[in-house]
């Protein structure tokens, strides 16, 4: 990920509810308290070599769609092919349609800016849609960085790997 500059939480999570038209930062957020305390926060342009460091939420939800693994690439490639009826596929392929018209500052999160994994904790969906399309390279999303998000419940999976 290339930093381009530190931010507070609060523009994070402003810009979260904003996207998201709420009014309160979803609550599933620190589910079993394992949101760390101690988070840094920068904005980042995604690069082509992050790619087969991204992970989707660790939501049981992608398990199928992610052949068990959660990597933002396998679920690309299992769309491809998928023969299956899953709600996040029919999703997807509707914001394929309106690109134009969606909001793209995602939420990462990372436990180290030291090769390790990236998940998608906001814009699981978008940015399925946008690597799909090739197009994921060059956006810009909020990375939280923290020793902690290796205990992060949304991020579990991220590290059975």
């Amino acid at each position: 990920m290339k930093i381009i500059r530190h931010v507070e939480e609060t523009e994070v999570f402003n810009e979260w509810k904003r996207i998201a038209k709420i009014k309160e930062i979803p609550s599933w957020l620190n589910m079993n308290g394992t949101y760390p305390d101690n988070v840094r926060w920068y904005l980042c342009e995604i690069e082509h070599k992050d790619l087969r460091k991204i992970y989707i939420i660790s939501s049981d939800d992608w398990k199928l769609l992610s052949a068990l693994t959660f990597r933002l690439l396998d679920v690309v490639r299992t769309m491809k092919g998928a023969i299956i009826s899953e709600n996040h596929i029919v999703d997807i392929r509707e914001k394929q349609k309106v690109l134009d018209k969606l909001e793209f500052k995602f939420v990462y999160v990372t436990n180290s800016m030291k090769g390790c994994p990236f998940t998608i904790i906001e814009g699981n969906r978008r940015s399925v849609a946008l690597q799909d399309l090739n197009k994921l390279v060059g956006n810009q999303i909020y990375l939280g960085v923290s020793d902690g998000f290796r205990n992060f419940l949304w991020a579990r999976y991220t590290y059975l790997t």
